[in-house]
């Protein structure tokens, strides 16, 4: 028995796939420990398949074959016998159900034609049924399959023609294909609903006097920059992915507009906060600032920040799909400084319940204007005086500065800065890490361009 690679494409199944090669899900697992579950595999996945002896012959040997197979059946095969077996196959012809689902609601797709009229109820249960979940009905590239519903009890049920969503999952995006079939999913028989669901992107950045100080300019400037990533990136679609760029006094502002947002969406059934950034001023212990005061919810630092109890008060109702918290202003995400330990204020909130399970991005050091999220490149426009240079570049980053010193070779006097090629990149300054704590834990550090970056 030899084996051969198969790269998955855009509808397999892995039972499609073992019928097409002659052999079983179960010899097919066996030789990919990597597939956990056999009804989850993912476009692009190299997978291993058994091939059988006869199969290394050479091509022009297996055509004799099978032409010799096919005359030998044909001899011993009457016609009635050929048109009966054609009677008895059977095919779905057409599916019904919604147009559009709702999270946390049921939805039924129902059977309405088959090739034939007689069919039993238990020809009836031989029929399975396929959900592919998209980020964009329009895609051919889904993110998750499920290709055998039986096999997912807590979300679907089947009652011969039907298949039951009991409680359509607040993990799932934009949008499912749903198909039924008996041996291989086809796209002409197949019902698509959108899911009436909303993620919400939310970009809030400290407005007091931006237009006449260096430093605030620098944050709408790079709040900006994080809003034209989003609906540049190739997953955003504009029906269910709703961005907001928002501006806040007092911090605890930001509490009651996390709330507006979800219901002017549809409410927590219907609208899922997917990230919020904070682009402001920000201490090591209690995180983000603004500058004029005015906190009136958990008020500390003469009012210009928020405590815990306020913090710990948001309903952001988290999308499942992968939601994120960062916070960019200086030392958010810091542990050490000037040699002593420290229990950073992104740390500290990623033990308060409405933070569960939700990674809590910090920048582990203090914070610099760049073009690039990765390296840190500036002009000289951008330091002169208010309001100054803002325009010259297309990208503006806050990133954390590796050495102190380093500003003068982060200078660019280049006419195409904002341009750089990977090459030019390398002469500047690389920039530090940001850190990400979840529950109370420091995960992990990564840079920026992780999840905001222009250059992808």
């Amino acid at each position: 028995m030899g084996t051969k690679k198969y790269e998955v494409q855009s509808g397999d199944t892995l039972g499609a796939i073992a019928q097409q090669n002659s052999t079983t899900v179960d010899k097919i697992m066996a030789l990919n420990p990597q597939i956990k579950n056999k009804n989850l595999i993912m476009v692009g996945q190299d997978i291993t398949i058994p091939i059988k002896e006869e199969e290394k012959k050479p091509k022009i040997e297996k055509i004799k074959e099978k032409i010799a197979k096919i005359k030998a059946k044909s001899k011993d095969s009457k016609p009635e016998d050929i048109a009966n077996k054609s009677c008895r196959i059977i095919r779905v012809e057409k599916v019904t159900g919604p147009k559009e689902i709702t999270i946390g609601k049921s939805a039924t797709y129902e059977i309405t034609k088959y090739n034939r009229d007689d069919l039993t109820d238990a020809e009836k249960k031989k029929v399975k049924w396929k959900v592919e979940i998209y980020d964009d009905c329009n895609s051919t590239t889904s993110i998750r399959n499920i290709d055998d519903c039986s096999t997912v009890p807590d979300v679907f049920e089947i009652q011969n023609d039907k298949l039951i969503i009991k409680k359509v999952p607040d993990f799932w995006t934009c949008c499912i294909k749903v198909y039924p079939y008996m041996e291989i999913p086809t796209i002409a028989v197949r019902q698509v609903s959108k899911i009436d669901k909303k993620e919400l992107f939310l970009i809030f950045y400290i407005a007091e006097h931006y237009i006449l100080t260096i430093r605030d300019r620098m944050f709408y400037e790079a709040a900006e920059t994080r809003i034209n990533n989003i609906k540049n990136s190739k997953w955003y679609n504009k029906e269910c992915h709703k961005v907001h760029m928002i501006p806040f006094g007092p911090l605890d502002e930001i509490i009651e507009e996390v709330s507006s947002y979800i219901k002017k969406y549809g409410g927590k059934e219907k609208a899922f906060v997917k990230e919020v950034s904070i682009f402001s001023h920000s201490g090591p212990g209690d995180g983000p600032v603004s500058a004029d005061g005015g906190v009136t919810i958990d008020p500390i630092e003469n009012s210009t920040q928020m405590g815990l109890n306020g913090w710990g008060s948001i309903d952001f109702n988290w999308s499942k799909n992968n939601p994120i918290f960062a916070v960019l202003g200086c030392n958010a995400g810091r542990l050490i400084k000037d040699g002593k330990k420290i229990n950073p204020f992104c740390k500290r909130i990623s033990k308060l319940d409405n933070f569960k399970d939700v990674p809590i991005w910090g920048q582990s050091i203090e914070t610099v204007p760049s073009m690039y999220p990765d390296y840190r490149v500036t002009v000289v426009g951008r330091s002169v005086g208010p309001g100054v240079g803002w325009d010259i570049g297309k990208h503006t980053y806050l990133v954390g500065m590796l050495k102190k010193g380093d500003g003068w070779k982060a200078m660019s006097f280049s006419t195409h800065s904002a341009d750089l090629s990977q090459g030019e990149l390398k002469e500047y300054p690389t920039v530090k890490k940001m850190n990400i704590f979840k529950n109370g834990n420091l995960i992990r550090s990564a840079e920026q361009k992780e999840f905001n970056d222009h250059q992808k």
